[in-house]
């Protein structure tokens, strides 16, 4: 199999420039791209909509060209244009239409991080403290690189220091290196909101816009301003042709853990028993590097090991690598559920010659009923018993049928959770569709492509995690590196697909969504809400019943796909002596019900 893979998509005018691996060698390419759009035909086609009507390919010519033809008719009514407007997935899915198969060790990763002579609260776009120290360290090789403004001479393990002159020797030198082997990735702690852009701003103040410039391959950098979810907004850098993989947002993002807080020291602690290096006896941040710059220096390649160290126990960029490749899409989507399943979508259809649709401007102020959550009362409860649901949205999208082409433009009035609930609706006039507590109809004569994209997902992670325990059991009869490569590979690519799955119905209900329609979204979160107040009740049934008890409800907590409550009633009610009786047999108990 050919190992061939990019690592960055950018568009810049007319021109694709594309870094990437191909058998052996790392590529960068810029071309002229043409994309393909589709209009109505009255002929027979091979390429059709979604809904069957028959369509023709159109190649307007350049990336600008294309711009001002989708300009032209954006308002003429009847004139239906189909096809992806971004240049840059319609390339991607055109130049690596298969799976693609890539090695991490094999992508030019790098973890960065930059020291200063501030104390705290560093002011980035300011940026008027000197940097210090910078330490790049590769994944693949675990070799890291120094520069620093002191002299150093102690030994560090993998590590190779650079004495330089001050500020600005430090940044050329950093910059020659830079530009000798530009990464593909960079990685740190916080990185894409400090490092970088602190180092992006030293280097305007210190060196001047054009030699900034080397920071990118194809020597274009753009600045943005984010807006995070608690509205502080932060300054980053976008380096052409070298993307940012935050690890610090990756952890917050697809760990699924919620520590005390996110610091570095508290992650690596929690995860690796690691911290970083102590300065307790300093008074400031400033005072330790001045008095202490050996220790200084270990403490900035501290924390880079660390975070080298959380990616090689946790693979949170390997698994960002894998969900970009399953979409299609550049790495940095992957934070954008929206995007990555756009795009998703569009290769799923395009391979069966099925066009999607121009995106269109939905009402972003369109509301509808969200999952549901009963609150717990504050008690102590003892042993808490909890059913979840698994992947609950993606197996109502399936079971239901809910698809924007299934959808039928007719309503059923009058129905709701509660009345399908207490069984007080006859829903035979619609018994040849699949209904929804909302009143939305779906056609069960066809399958929509949106629930059978999702069957085959579920079946290719089970595949991958059939084939992860096949080499799990290969190892553990004869241990290998090359085994151990595979088992990790799956490991990866299963929750990859996991992670994937479970933000489909995150896509479907966002308004900024190509196929969003309210009655899809609604259709979903009043199953959920059908579903898991169904189980709910069915659970207080069972333990009325077992303690002859009437209409009691037991039922602790519920969150959208789970049910919580407390085991303790049936453990008295059945094992009066409960409380003396051995731990293990209460856990067995408890693991029966």
């Amino acid at each position: 199999m050919s190992e061939r893979w990019y690592t960055s998509v950018k568009q810049i005018g007319n021109y694709i420039y594309v870094r990437g691996y191909d058998d052996g060698v790392h590529f960068k390419d810029k071309l002229e791209y043409y994309p393909t759009f589709f209009v109505r035909s009255k002929e027979q086609s091979v390429y059709k909509t979604l809904h069957g009507h028959n369509v023709q390919k159109v190649n307007p010519g350049t990336i600008k060209e294309c711009r001002e033809w989708l300009g032209k008719y954006t308002d003429v009514s009847g004139f239906f244009v189909y096809g992806n407007e971004s240049p840059i997935y319609q390339y991607i899915s055109d130049a690596f239409p298969d799976e693609i198969e890539f090695d991490i060790n094999k992508i030019k990763l790098v973890t960065i991080d930059i020291e200063t002579t501030a104390n705290a609260g560093v002011d980035v776009e300011a940026a008027n403290e000197q940097i210090t120290l910078i330490t790049l360290q590769h994944y693949s090789t675990k070799q890291s690189l120094t520069w620093g403004i002191n002299p150093f001479v102690e030994k560090v393990k993998n590590n190779t220091y650079f004495e330089c002159k001050d500020e600005a020797d430090l940044l050329t030198k950093f910059l020659e290196y830079w530009e000798s082997d530009y990464p593909e990735v960079i990685t740190g702690y916080n990185v894409k909101t400090f490092d970088i852009p602190y180092i992006v701003k030293r280097c305007q103040k210190i060196l001047g816009s054009s030699e900034t410039k080397r920071l990118s391959i194809w020597k274009v950098i753009r600045e943005k301003v984010i807006t995070s979810n608690n509205g502080k907004e932060d300054l980053t850098y976008d380096l052409y042709g070298i993307v940012i993989l935050d690890f610090l947002e990756l952890y917050k993002k697809y760990s699924f853990k919620n520590p005390e807080n996110y610091r570095l020291d508290t992650v690596a602690e929690n995860e690796l028993g690691e911290k970083k290096l102590e300065h307790i006896e300093y008074d400031t941040f400033n005072e330790f590097q001045q008095k202490n710059w050996p220790l200084f220096v270990k403490y900035n390649i501290q924390d880079v090991k660390l975070v080298d160290k959380l990616e090689n126990k946790l693979k949170l960029i390997e698994m960002a690598m894998s969900l970009a490749y399953q979409s299609k899409t550049n790495y940095a989507d992957v934070f954008h559920q929206v995007t990555m399943w756009d795009a998703i979508i569009y290769n799923y259809l395009k391979k069966k010659n099925i066009v999607i649709p121009k995106k269109n401007v939905s009402d972003k102020e369109s509301k509808f009923g969200g999952a549901y959550v009963k609150e717990p009362e504050p008690n102590k409860y003892g042993y808490t018993v909890s059913l979840d649901a698994t992947s609950l949205y993606p197996h109502i999208l399936m079971g239901v049928n809910i698809s924007p082409e299934t959808i039928v433009n007719q309503h059923f009035g009058g129905i709701d959770v509660d009345s399908l609930l207490e069984k007080k609706i006859d829903t035979s006039p619609f018994s040849q569709f699949s209904i929804a507590p909302n009143g939305s109809l779906y056609r069960r004569d066809i399958k929509g492509f949106l629930p059978e994209l999702i069957e085959s997902m579920f079946e290719k992670r089970k595949e991958f995690k059939q084939k992860m325990l096949e080499f799990q059991k290969k190892n553990e009869l004869n241990k290998s590196t090359e085994v151990e490569k595979q088992i990790s590979s799956y490991r990866v690519k299963e929750q990859g697909l996991k992670v994937c799955l479970n933000s489909a119905y995150g896509a479907c209900g966002s308004p900024y969504f190509r196929f969003y329609d309210l009655r899809n979204a609604e259709a979903v979160t009043s199953w959920g809400r059908l579903a898991i107040r169904w189980a709910s009740n069915k659970l207080n049934v069972y333990f009325n019943n077992a303690l002859k008890t009437e209409n009691i409800d037991y039922v602790i907590y519920i969150d959208t796909d789970s049910v919580f409550f407390s085991a303790v009633p049936l453990m008295e009610k059945r094992f009066p002596n409960w409380r003396n009786e051995e731990q293990d047999t209460i856990a067995g108990y408890v693991d029966g019900i």
